[in-house]
């Protein structure tokens, strides 16, 4: 999948925290899935920079599921006890859309679902590399449309739910406001928005 990551991270994360809706952090927690549902691909600095594009990036450990499982199964005790139930959900998300990431990644290219008791790529099919511009290897493919669907359906969502845009609208001018607090209009604007908020 080349696009459709972010986009399929966000319609997980909502159904997943939908009996979270109403809370304060809910955009927090929604934008934990997103980090999530692209954290895969934070190998490509790797990649690029360091490895010199020797070695698929499905290869690295950040791309295969059996560490996923690991890292999760490691971290939840602790989490438990850290934050309660509300972190083990958060952690869960976060496995799950790393998941998603990488079944997504099995549409049209292959993942080590296996290993390491088999180190073969598991995949639907495989984008053919027939364009100089790699890129257009990837939309030019039919699996492209699945990828179309996917955005287009978070799109349909995100500008349907008019309480998600208002709520992340209210999150950014509060980092915003962190970021600059001398900021006197954003002072303001956050003043009288939880002032709103109390009555």
């Amino acid at each position: 999948m080349f696009i459709a990551h972010l986009p399929a991270g966000f319609l997980l994360s909502r159904y997943v925290l939908k009996n979270k809706r109403d809370e304060p952090n809910y955009i927090k927690y929604l934008l934990i899935g997103l980090i999530a549902s692209i954290a895969p691909d934070f190998d490509l600095a790797y990649f690029h920079l360091i490895d010199d594009r020797q070695h698929p990036h499905h290869s690295y450990w950040t791309h295969i599921p059996v560490y996923w499982i690991a890292i999760y199964t490691l971290l939840l005790y602790p989490i438990y006890k850290w934050s309660g139930h509300i972190g083990v959900k958060l952690l869960t998300l976060f496995l799950l859309c790393g998941l998603l990431h990488m079944s997504m990644d099995s549409i049209a290219s292959g993942i080590k679902w296996l290993y390491p008791f088999d180190k073969s790529y598991f995949g639907l099919w495989r984008v053919p590399s027939v364009h100089d511009w790699w890129i257009a290897n990837y939309l030019f493919h039919w699996t492209f449309l699945i990828e179309l669907v996917i955005c287009s359906s978070a799109l349909l969502i995100f500008f349907k739910d008019r309480e998600l845009r208002n709520d992340l609208k209210y999150q950014l001018m509060i980092w915003s406001y962190q970021i600059r607090p001398s900021s006197k209009l954003m002072a303001k604007l956050v003043t009288a928005d939880r002032r709103t908020n109390q009555e």
